[in-house]
């Protein structure tokens, strides 16, 4: 298997496979989940493409901020970091993260949850709080109460 580095700085290795996937999007209906994979596929472009800028030209990723529209100026309630298994985050990705949060005056979380979305482990990360191991029903409850709900 080729290393996501190696992949990446070569862009004849990763655009033929980006290309088919968005090719194979073509043929299927419209549907809300082509667009999040035509989303997150458009994040892989450019993820890669910085990538060839080489040392010292470093980024990451917002997966969610959680906001209230309101009626005027919408509100921000938190930053959401997802994860489809329990690791922690990259040293500086978390450095990056709590910065934001901190200068946003809002709560960093991780989410992990399983394909399914049917259990959720959420940890608040620029504080000590327990991990909750949340079913489905019951992260709906907890993200009604993160927004005062």
């Amino acid at each position: 298997m080729t290393n996501i580095r190696e992949l990446s700085t070569d862009e004849t290795k990763w655009r033929p496979i980006l290309d088919s996937l968005l090719e194979t999007l073509k043929t299927r209906p419209a549907s809300r989940e082509k667009k999040m994979i035509r989303l997150h596929l458009k994040e892989l472009y450019y993820h890669f493409w910085h990538y060839k800028l080489g040392p010292g030209y470093s980024c990451t990723d917002v997966d969610f901020i959680e906001y209230d529209p309101g009626y005027g100026e919408p509100k921000i309630i938190a930053i959401i970091e997802t994860k489809t298994q329990q690791t922690a985050p990259h040293p500086m990705q978390r450095t990056v993260l709590l910065k934001i949060a901190k200068a946003l005056a809002v709560p960093l979380y991780q989410v992990v949850t399983d394909p399914d979305c049917k259990m959720f482990l959420v940890e608040r990360i620029d504080q000590a709080e327990e991990v909750l191991t949340l079913t489905e029903s019951e992260f709906k409850d907890w993200h009604k109460k993160l927004r005062g709900l």
